[in-house]
């Protein structure tokens, strides 16, 4: 279970990210988070490739796999944390 729904998780969190970028570049209100955004999906989905290449044993990113799924964690928490403070300053 945790690998279906940890798989599912870092698959979908560049795509969710990515899909409020979209909505933040058409809505005034949120054009200071589209900056920060987009480069918290970048991030993510950079992260997320990496991870798949350092997947197999013999891979050498292999021994960084553990740190490039923090920092994946870390820039989506930081980005859902700024959108929660975003959302209730409105």
């Amino acid at each position: 279970m945790h690998g279906i729904f940890g798989a599912l998780v870092f698959a979908l969190s560049p795509i969710c990210t990515f899909i409020y970028w979209l909505r933040f570049r058409i809505d005034p209100k949120w054009e200071y988070l589209q900056k920060w955004t987009l480069i918290a999906a970048s991030i993510m989905l950079a992260t997320v490739v990496l991870m798949k290449i350092a997947q197999p044993q013999a891979s050498p990113l292999n021994v960084w796999a553990g740190i490039i799924q923090r920092c994946s964690l870390l820039s989506f928490y930081a980005w859902v944390f700024t959108f929660a403070l975003g959302l209730k300053k409105q």
